[in-house]
């Protein structure tokens, strides 16, 4: 799967990605490009399918499921603060459980952080660009400079702490659209383990507790 997320630097035209991810969530695009480039790299002993039993990417070899992935995409300041963070990590904890429950396999969750900088124009910023408002409050409050790095930062430590293993983390430059420039981390983490998976039902708990 890695490599797979890696060829995202390389699979959009020039701005291309940069207006999906300006005017959207990304995580169709991203998750589809993602289950070509696995099609197209695995070769005839596995069958790639999207939307298998509600999972969003699975791989199969000949009946059996080998691998699922289940994506989820949001903006740098989505996961600035530690609510946003909760609410994003309870959504995917439950995405763990779905693929568990569905088939037997590896089990990856892919994660997707849009940062937008730049001066938003008014013509555009009440019904084109996504979420102008919280964007411009983002950069306000932290500098836009510093609001990728911090949402990094922080969201690579949670995912850590709550489904432990490993995330490895691919920056896709966007391009420019409309003055903006718009980048997308890519955030793979897995595969999950039973160990993995109880650790997250735990922060499941203490989050739905209100202790975390």
């Amino acid at each position: 799967m890695g490599a797979a997320v890696n060829s995202l630097a390389g699979a959009f035209e020039d701005g291309e990605l940069a207006f999906l991810a300006a005017t959207s969530k990304p995580e169709l695009p991203i998750r589809d490009r993602v289950a070509w480039h696995a099609s197209r790299s695995l070769g005839d002993e596995y069958v790639v399918s999207r939307e298998w039993r509600r999972a969003d990417i699975a791989i199969l070899r000949g009946s059996d499921v080998v691998t699922q992935i289940e994506a989820k995409a949001m903006y740098s300041f989505d996961v600035l603060q530690q609510g946003g963070r909760q609410a994003y990590l309870k959504r995917m904890i439950a995405d763990a459980v779905k693929m568990s429950a569905l088939a037997r396999s590896d089990r990856y969750l892919l994660s997707t952080v849009t940062d937008v900088r730049g001066n938003i124009s008014e013509s555009i910023r009440k019904y084109v660009v996504k979420y102008s408002p919280l964007i411009a409050r983002a950069a306000g409050t932290h500098g836009s400079d510093a609001v990728q790095h911090l949402s990094r930062q922080r969201w690579s430590r949670d995912l850590e702490d709550t489904f432990g293993g490993e995330t490895a983390v691919t920056h896709v430059e966007g391009g420019r659209v409309w003055g903006l420039e718009v980048s997308v981390d890519v955030f793979l983490t897995g595969p999950l383990t039973g160990e993995e998976h109880t650790t997250a039902s735990s922060v499941a708990l203490e989050a739905s507790a209100g202790l975390t």
